[in-house]
């Protein structure tokens, strides 16, 4: 079977799930196109300083001990009950006063000692407070200092600390296909260039589904053009998603330029990687482009960029604009 035969559904891809009770296509092209109209406008310089201005750490609030102390009204009450329990005489006329002595000579005994226990109680249940706050006011400092860390770094633009955070990006889960996906970056001061390999042309679906009259569905071959048009979708929208989301790591990037090449067979029935397309984006434009809702097609298209792609979206290789 070659690669334009294999069909792809959403019970045997996990990029997609099916709705229930109903057998969804996969497809990647529209996923990666939602994606992109997704991506939010690359944060600004004024936008981190607000963010770091309206930085604080949290603080631990201290519970407060609610036990209330012992009363001696409480224990008067109590002393008269074991008084009742056990002063028994038939001279009624001395029972008062034997009770009353009885109370008088245990209160300030067991006044003390619930007194002692309560405060020993309290000043344990304080110092686990005292502790839980030094603790999590540390954890929250440091949390505070990292989130101030990386601020201070995307405003800077210090590539050495913010190279992570792009490469979290280029591995990010959610893109379709994602595992046929490999990235690497390389940071300068303000620019930021990107290779992409492209998933294979074979791994996208050549089938459909269509709604008949007559309520039901069926599926029915996608034509070579259409798959073409949606592979092409695909890489406009993937590169142009990246740049958005790189771009957003740091004001201080004024440039990425972003290279994809895809595995293919020549004419001999051969594999080769080539590249298909490589363009140069400025922070500005894309950031029109993004509020302008722009198709990602016509912004790569736009920009300073390598690209032989015929009408019927057949990819011829180039040169790439940078290479590694």
């Amino acid at each position: 079977m070659s690669r334009q035969q294999v069909r792809l559904y959403g019970n045997t891809q996990m990029d997609v799930q099916p709705s229930k009770g109903e057998r969804q296509p996969f497809d990647p092209s529209a996923q990666m196109l939602e994606i992109w109209r997704s991506a939010s406008t690359p944060s600004s310089s004024e936008a981190l300083e607000k963010q770091l201005q309206a930085l604080k750490p949290e603080r631990y609030t201290k519970a407060v001990y609610h036990v209330p102390a012992p009363r001696l009204v409480d224990l008067e009450e109590e002393l008269s009950r074991e008084a009742d329990e056990h002063i028994h005489t038939l001279a009624f006329w001395k029972s008062y006063r034997m009770k009353d002595a009885y109370v008088k000579e245990h209160i300030v005994e067991k006044y003390q000692q619930e007194y002692d226990e309560w405060e020993s109680q309290r000043r344990a249940f304080e110092e686990g407070e005292a502790k839980q706050e030094r603790l999590q006011n540390e954890a929250y400092e440091k949390v505070y200092t990292e989130k101030r860390d990386i601020l201070v770094a995307r405003l800077e633009g210090k590539m050495e600390l913010l190279s992570g955070e792009i490469e979290r990006i280029l591995t990010e889960s959610s893109i379709p296909l994602r595992k046929h996906i490999s990235c690497k970056a390389r940071c300068s001061t303000n620019a930021v260039l990107i290779d992409v390999q492209l998933p294979p042309a074979g791994l996208f679906p050549s089938e459909e589904l269509v709604s008949l009259k007559n309520g039901t569905t069926k599926t029915k071959p996608k034509t070579q053009k259409r798959m073409r048009e949606e592979y092409a979708c695909y890489m406009f929208s993937l590169v142009s998603y990246f740049a958005a989301k790189v771009f957003d790591v740091s004001p201080a990037i004024e440039q990425i330029t972003v290279s994809a090449h895809a595995v293919r067979e020549n004419k001999a029935g051969e594999e080769v990687d080539e590249y298909i397309y490589s363009g140069r984006l400025l922070r500005d434009s894309l950031c029109s482009a993004i509020v302008e809702g722009a198709d990602p097609e016509d912004l790569c298209l736009s920009v300073d960029s390598q690209c032989n792609m015929t009408k019927t979206k057949i990819f011829k290789a180039i040169q790439p604009i940078g290479v590694f």
